[in-house]
């Protein structure tokens, strides 16, 4: 069931109680007489009766000592996610479980999404129609409350990943060929780089495209992709210090099509999704993505603890920087640095845990068939 469909169903029995559990097979065996077979109950009755309660008694179906307790409960990790499909925001647990919905309309096309844990808020992107220019930029409470509107639909062509660094947000808009700002009550309202000055908009030219975006603030920099034609092999990975955008360094070239970006704490390394790059072609970036099998998706690793130099030469995909392929479509993701982990979201997938060590795998939280964007830690 875990391999399969991506539903770990014995450990999340284990955090439920087993105890629970069974009195919930019990109630069901009560209220449905068609249901003959009792093995669920009577198997649940074996752990209850020995004191395998799961997580709380640190014994169920798996054994848990005191600090994976303290991961899995007391730390309370939450995912908030944007789906496309329902243009809802839900939220799941970090560990898997059941997902709920927070928000159940939040915009057509919503794409990135931001927390600010603190103050109990939350902020995402709405793409809205290329072809209207109709984007927005909204934010509520974590619980669903007080929506508005921030920057008004008409003022942001086509955002996407978004980022919050202190009280002030930043984002790329794709048809736009921007990358804006404005604080979290929607003032301050500015663009910081223009990709085309002289050309109408929206852009028809993919090349110029602002998609991912992230920031070193130790540094006072800022990153971002410009994704080129779908499978066209002409993405970019660019960076520029905050407030001079006429000095700007390309770090990586000829890429497929680079989305989304996260950098660790360290400012050292930086985590890059593409969704179109095959495994096989990983070290010339040259063929086609072709969808699984056999070929994937993945999440790259840069680093870029290199001084920031506009004459430098830039560079291309290589191997060494996958750290997983076979993806579907990645979009959104966000890491937990202190468990050493990046969660990502597919739009045409589910919700994966990364390990970031070398030689970690992958596991499956959430598989809905999709449609997945922006994806936040809480």
């Amino acid at each position: 069931m875990k391999q399969a469909f991506g539903i770990p169903v014995f450990s999340a029995i284990d955090q439920v109680g087993l105890d629970v559990a069974k009195d919930i097979e019990d109630h069901y065996l009560k209220v449905r007489p068609d249901i003959t077979r009792t093995d669920a109950s009577e198997l649940l009755s074996k752990y209850v009766k020995d004191g395998k309660l799961g997580v709380k008694s640190n014994h169920g179906f798996f054994d848990y000592d005191d600090d994976k307790k303290a991961t899995s409960t007391e730390k309370g990790r939450t995912l908030m996610y944007l789906n496309v499909a329902k243009n809802s925001i839900s939220k799941i647990g970090a560990n898997g479980g059941i997902d709920s919905i927070i928000l159940p309309s939040v915009g057509q096309t919503p794409d990135g999404i931001q927390v600010d844990q603190k103050n109990g808020k939350m902020y995402w992107t709405v793409m809205g129609s290329p072809e209207k220019a109709d984007g927005r930029i909204c934010s509520a409470n974590t619980d669903g409350t007080d929506l508005k509107d921030l920057i008004e639909p008409g003022s942001t062509h086509t955002p996407k990943q978004i980022q919050l660094r202190g009280d002030v947000l930043y984002w790329c808009d794709r048809e736009g060929g921007h990358i804006m700002s404005c604080r979290t009550d929607g003032t301050d309202f500015k663009t910081l780089y223009d990709s085309a000055p002289d050309e109408e908009r929206p852009l028809g030219d993919a090349t110029k495209w602002c998609v991912g975006i992230t920031l070193d603030t130790k540094r006072d920099l800022l990153y971002w992709t410009q994704k080129g034609p779908s499978k066209g092999g002409e993405g970019r990975l660019f960076r520029m210090e905050l407030g001079k955008p006429d000095k700007i360094q390309t770090i990586l070239h000829n890429l497929p099509e680079p989305i989304d970006l996260e950098l660790d704490p360290s400012g050292e390394t930086l985590y890059c999704k593409c969704s179109h790059l095959a495994s096989w072609a990983i070290s010339s970036c040259v063929g086609t993505d072709r969808g699984d099998p056999p070929f994937g998706n993945t999440l790259n690793k840069i680093p870029v603890s290199s001084p920031f130099d506009v004459n430098a030469e830039p560079g291309e995909s290589s191997a060494d920087q996958v750290i997983v392929d076979h993806l579907h479509e990645p979009i959104g993701l966000v890491g937990d640095w202190e468990k050493g982990v990046m969660y990502v979201a597919e739009l045409d997938g589910g919700i994966w845990e990364v390990e970031l060590r070398e030689g970690g795998g992958k596991r499956k939280l959430l598989n809905e068939g999709g449609y997945f964007t922006g994806i936040a830690l809480v």
